[in-house]
């Protein structure tokens, strides 16, 4: 319930969770709503990023197909994908503290934990297919190898040039 839930305000735009009641045509305290979202597994969620993206694949791919494109999802003949890295701010809680850090020069008790963040976008839908965070003082080249699985012999990956080394190159 609470998953469907999660999708549903997604899909509504990130809606209020008061509105996403009236949306879903369901009782339940917004606390209750908060709390079960914080149990989702961390790992239903990222399988559900990954089946999303695919499906949406697979669906523009037939719907292209159905037109007569058969090129369709592919960059000169290769499924095209995008990696990047950015950052953000979480809650200031110590958990998330303990986690990902802060910047430094923060008087003490003042800023948030900032996460660092790396994606990898199918170019063809835009859609995320995988998502991970690490501490803030962590770069993005040294956890790209950690997406590699996601594609396939063939496949072309694209990032600026954080992501150009030769020890990238040697792992791919």
């Amino acid at each position: 319930r609470t998953l469907h839930l999660f999708i549903l305000q997604v899909l509504a735009c990130n809606t209020a969770m008061a509105h996403l009641r009236h949306l879903a045509g369901e009782v339940f305290s917004l606390a209750g709503y908060c709390q079960a979202r914080a149990r989702l597994p961390l790992a239903a969620l990222q399988v559900l990023l990954r089946d999303s993206s695919a499906a949406m694949r697979a669906a523009m791919l037939h719907q292209a197909q159905q037109s007569g494109d058969a090129t369709a999802g592919l960059w000169r003949g290769l499924r095209a994908f995008l990696v990047d890295g950015s950052s953000t701010i979480t809650p200031d809680t110590p958990a998330l503290q303990q986690t990902f850090g802060q910047p430094t020069g923060c008087k003490a008790g003042c800023g948030f934990p900032v996460p660092k963040l790396l994606a990898l976008f199918d170019a063809f839908t835009g859609m995320v297919v995988e998502m991970l965070g690490f501490p803030l003082y962590t770069h993005e080249q040294s956890k790209v190898w950690m997406l590699h699985p996601l594609l396939k012999a063939g496949d072309l990956l694209v990032g600026d040039r954080g992501f150009c080394s030769f020890v990238h190159l040697a792992l791919l």
